[in-house]
């Protein structure tokens, strides 16, 4: 992976070859930044460079020994560790024990991924993954020796919020005090769900949002879309270039969720409990993490609804069904109500990302929703 084939990031790329230039590369430097804003794609490429037998002032040769190993995450001097889970014939799994599937993604999606992706990848089903001791311990025991070639060691760690409890603690020693020239790199998406005494240890690289014109400029370029449709795709992936890529692959790529979505409106609204236990049944059969991308489809909806109740419907961007949808949902989504979807919304995703039961937790929810849809405004 090369700094150029990263779109935009400029700044942080800038920041990175600045310390190599000056020596001044941190050993335990924490990517943060929402999904979709090339965290780890910036990291292979800075490790790349850092490695580099003959690198230019602002990128890797991408032909030398090092480089080539590189770009096929071949490395021997470049280890991963990210979320795994058991299996039948593995109850005790470290990330090496999925490498195959791991490379795979990366060099399908450019490294540019989300941990639903991973899921994917993995068949998860309902499990849910973790960072485990098993990963911490084999780190450890790998940095014991040297390295084998380059002359840094490099450890890059994905989505650390979802260390397991007794994993974290077994790296703090070594990520405050490293080996040699060895350079750790976490890469985390939600700053509140990280350990006070992980980001104590690090020093913070801080990923932005991608700007809406620069994602449509990226898409017109790298799919050649017409103007209108990438502005359209810009807006709604929120500054998130993976989604944006998802989106412009596959444009109906939400359809499934929104006449799920739209039907289990109306049977909440008009409270009939035989068919929303029916939505739930369709709703649910998906993994958690499916369960939770389609509840943040919904809050979308909701946000473009609000939007139209204020008038304000020309930066929803929404077409077509959607379109008229938000329009007919917006009467009942006034500003009395707006915090308590949104509250509702958020908490359900917490529960079922915490194994809660996807079922109860969207029954539950369905009640709430209807609540609040039978909520009038005060407002003249």
């Amino acid at each position: 992976m090369q700094f150029n084939k990263i779109p935009g990031q400029d700044k942080i790329k800038a920041k990175l070859l600045q310390s190599v230039k000056e020596q001044r590369v941190s050993h335990t430097q924490l990517f943060l930044g929402q999904e979709g804003t090339g965290k780890l794609a910036m990291a292979i490429a800075f490790a790349q460079y850092i490695n580099c037998e003959n690198p230019s002032a602002n990128d890797s040769c991408g032909v030398c020994p090092s480089c080539i190993k590189y770009q096929k995450l071949a490395h021997p001097d470049l280890h991963f560790i990210y979320p795994v889970i058991k299996t039948k014939s593995n109850d005790n799994p470290k990330s090496e024990h999925f490498a195959s599937e791991w490379r795979e993604l990366l060099l399908e999606k450019n490294a540019f991924i989300s941990l639903h992706d991973w899921h994917e990848k993995l068949k998860t089903e309902t499990k849910q993954s973790i960072i485990n001791t098993a990963d911490c311990n084999s780190i450890i025991q790998k940095l014991s020796l040297k390295s084998y070639e380059s002359e840094y060691r490099v450890v890059i760690m994905w989505q650390v919020e979802r260390f397991y409890r007794d994993a974290a603690p077994r790296l703090l020693k070594i990520l405050e005090e490293p080996p040699y020239k060895t350079l750790f790199i976490l890469i985390a998406e939600n700053h509140d769900q990280l350990l006070s005494t992980i980001k104590s240890r690090t020093q913070l690289v801080k990923f932005l949002p991608y700007p809406a014109q620069e994602v449509s400029t990226i898409l017109r370029q790298t799919f050649q879309l017409g103007v209108k449709s990438a502005d359209y795709i810009a807006q709604r992936c929120a500054g998130n270039l993976h989604k944006a890529f998802q989106d412009a692959n596959e444009k109906n790529n939400d359809e499934k969720y929104f006449l799920l979505f739209r039907s289990w409106m109306r049977s909440c609204l008009q409270a009939k409990i035989y068919e929303i236990q029916e939505m739930i049944t369709q709703i649910s059969p998906g993994n958690r993490e499916e369960v939770k991308r389609f509840l943040q489809y919904g809050q979308g909806l909701i946000r473009d609804s609000l939007m139209i109740h204020h008038d304000s419907g020309e930066i929803t961007y929404r077409s077509g069904a959607e379109k008229d949808f938000v329009t007919n949902f917006s009467p009942f989504i006034h500003p009395e109500v707006m915090q308590g979807f949104y509250n509702e919304f958020d908490e359900a995703i917490v529960q079922i990302g915490r194994n809660g039961n996807a079922n109860i937790i969207l029954t539950d929810l369905s009640f709430r929703i209807s609540n609040l849809l039978h909520t009038r405004s005060r407002q003249p």
